[in-house]
């Protein structure tokens, strides 16, 4: 299977996963990447291979690691590079505007149209949009909600109808011209879901080698200890530590004779 085919084959193994882990851990990334590095070299030395091999486990598996572990860094790196983003001052103003906008109509509206139970049904479903693309829908149905019955804000002279209802448009177009929520949440919604899957999958297949490892090297300590994590095994010698110090503070102090 030439490069371009096992990615195929990955992503479509990707997709197919189920009990996807959505919080990473308890090896943090940067050293859960070096740990597979490592262990990916090690499964790579023949005599080690043909070990691995010998109790069962599939050539396949040991063949994927690689490539696991190369779409794994570039889903996280992929992740981050979007992570942190939020919308521009400019957006961040223009909503911060759209969302006044929308309150004031919809109490105007609420006020002169009161008795209008089919108005109220839909002024209901319009307070409740959330997200930006709400927003937008929301301020053209109040653009067109308003037109319908302008003689009823007639005699309301601080509410001028015909430009509200010019303004609700206008500022929906020109919430439609910038970066959606939909574009933008969808955008690192894929890519935190794939990094997910990513990291899970090779998650997965490292502690099927390891496992199978200790098992194959049983009978050989060195060899069976690169088949465990060093930082998990370094953070179990930090917490022995610490609870060996805090019984020795417990414990009273000898009396002096």
């Amino acid at each position: 299977m030439n490069d371009e085919a096992a990615r195929v084959a990955l992503d479509r193994e990707l997709l197919e996963l189920t009990d996807v882990l959505r919080e990473v851990g308890p090896v943090p990334l940067d050293a859960f990447f070096k740990e597979a590095a490592a262990l990916g070299h090690t499964v790579s030395l023949p005599e080690v291979r043909e070990r691995l091999l010998a109790v069962g486990l599939a050539a396949e598996r040991l063949d994927k690691l690689p490539l696991a572990l190369t779409v794994g860094q570039e889903a996280q790196a992929a992740w981050v590079n979007v992570k942190g983003r939020s919308y521009s001052n400019t957006l961040v103003d223009l909503i911060a505007q759209a969302h006044k906008e929308r309150a004031d109509i919809l109490a105007a509206a609420r006020f002169h149209l009161r008795g209008d139970r089919v108005v109220a049904e839909t002024l209901g479903t319009i307070a409740e949009g959330e997200g930006l693309a709400d927003l937008v829908q929301d301020l053209f149905a109040l653009e067109h909600l308003v037109e319908q019955h302008l003689p009823a804000f007639e005699r309301d002279t601080t509410f001028d109808a015909p430009a509200r209802a010019r303004g609700a448009r206008e500022l929906a177009e020109r919430l439609q011209q910038t970066q959606t929520e939909e574009q933008f949440d969808g955008l690192q919604r894929t890519l935190r879901d794939r990094r997910d899957r990513a990291y899970t999958y090779l998650s997965r297949l490292i502690d099927e080698i390891r496992r199978t490892g200790r098992y194959a090297f049983r009978n050989d300590p060195m060899l069976s200890s690169r088949f465990t994590s060093p930082y998990l095994v370094a953070q179990g010698r930090k917490s022995r530590a610490a609870a060996r110090a805090a019984r020795q503070e417990e414990s009273p102090e000898p009396a002096a004779s």
